[in-house]
């Protein structure tokens, strides 16, 4: 079969969803299968698919400058979808409008949409939520499959096997790992970092900075002051191992907080300013598999140090935090998303 991804990526809207087409074609692949990507042109996008054998259809790059979210428009696609056929249409740009997905949905094949709570939502076939939940399942057609929670998070495989989630938790921690995603547009790395020169106790700090991240400079700035060791880290093919050898994590959202849920790393959630990572953070809050400050451009740097202290002082805490994350996630929602867009476009 032949499938059709729309996705973009880099700054200010993360790296996430291109992290996850990447994921699922690889399976997808790997089963036969032939995809296609249209994506806006950018050194993120080339980066992440540069060892891949998905036929990349390049558009201009997009100016997402004031914007937090991707936004699907057609007229990307329809050239394509004129020209060629493919099995099944899959989106992942978030909350989609009617009328543009409405130009796609009578095409010869069915449409697969993620985290998706737009009006144009109603015309997939099949919605994968995994950073928010459907509010209104009566809005759907009756016909139309709908797959929430963790089950369907689109790991890289580092994290499926068992034998590498086993966690040791020190009395008192003392390494901290920061990923505030590939493009951290609010700069909340920085204030992590001056969040954390008032905890005492820290020892090490490790910082990601993502394909898409522009500050740097002022990074550099704070970590000329603070009284831990730090290590900027660029461009890591797997978080797993610095989660593995951090003792707790502060972590802004989309997948990476189902990652820190996967290995069991104790976590604070510092949220961007984007209403899908603020209700995951909440959803996981609620399950008892992290704390959150809340939006995290409104949280102030002791708001920040005081929920790693709690952590800190708390053993019974993070140990009960890490046994309710690992319970939620099992890594093989690659997987998982392969095979119902398979048996979406089969059926159709």
């Amino acid at each position: 079969m032949k499938f059709l991804f729309r996705a973009d990526g880099g700054h200010p809207i993360g790296t996430g969803h291109l992290f996850r087409v990447r994921r699922i074609v690889d399976k997808l692949i790997a089963r036969g299968h032939e995809c296609h990507l249209v994506t806006g042109q950018n050194s993120t996008a080339e980066h992440i698919f540069a060892d891949t054998s998905v036929h990349m259809h390049w558009i201009p790059p997009i100016d997402y400058t004031g914007r937090a979210k991707p936004e699907f428009k057609s007229a990307a696609i329809l050239p394509l979808i004129r020209s060629d056929h493919y099995d099944a249409l899959i989106i992942d740009m978030l909350d989609t409008d009617y009328d543009d997905m409405s130009c796609v949905r009578d095409s010869n094949f069915p449409i697969v949409t993620f985290d998706d709570r737009g009006s144009g939502r109603t015309c997939a076939k099949a919605i994968i939520n995994v950073l928010v939940r459907e509010q209104n399942r009566d809005h759907l057609e009756s016909s139309t499959q709908l797959y929430e929670g963790g089950s369907y998070v689109t790991l890289s495989d580092d994290f499926s096997s068992p034998a590498n989630m086993t966690r040791s938790f020190a009395k008192t921690p003392t390494r901290i790992f920061v990923v505030m995603g590939g493009a951290d547009a609010a700069g909340l790395t920085v204030k992590c970092a001056k969040a954390l020169g008032l905890v005492n106790s820290i020892e090490q700090v490790e910082f990601m900075a993502g394909p898409a991240f522009v500050h740097n400079d002022d990074l550099q700035r704070v970590l000329g002051s603070v009284h831990y060791k730090f290590e900027v880290l660029n461009m890591l093919p797997s978080l797993q191992p610095a989660y593995e050898r951090n003792d707790i994590c502060l972590v802004a959202g989309g997948l990476a907080m189902y990652e820190v849920c996967r290995v069991g790393i104790p976590s604070v959630a510092i949220p961007q300013s984007i209403d899908h990572q603020f209700e995951l953070a909440e959803i996981l809050c609620a399950e008892g598999a992290m704390l959150t400050v809340g939006w995290g451009e409104r949280a102030s740097t002791i708001d920040i140090a005081n929920c790693v202290q709690r952590l800190i002082i708390d053993k019974d805490l993070r140990m009960a935090m890490s046994d309710n994350g690992q319970r939620l996630v099992d890594g093989l929602g690659s997987n998982r998303v392969a095979q119902i867009i398979e048996e979406t476009a089969e059926g159709y």
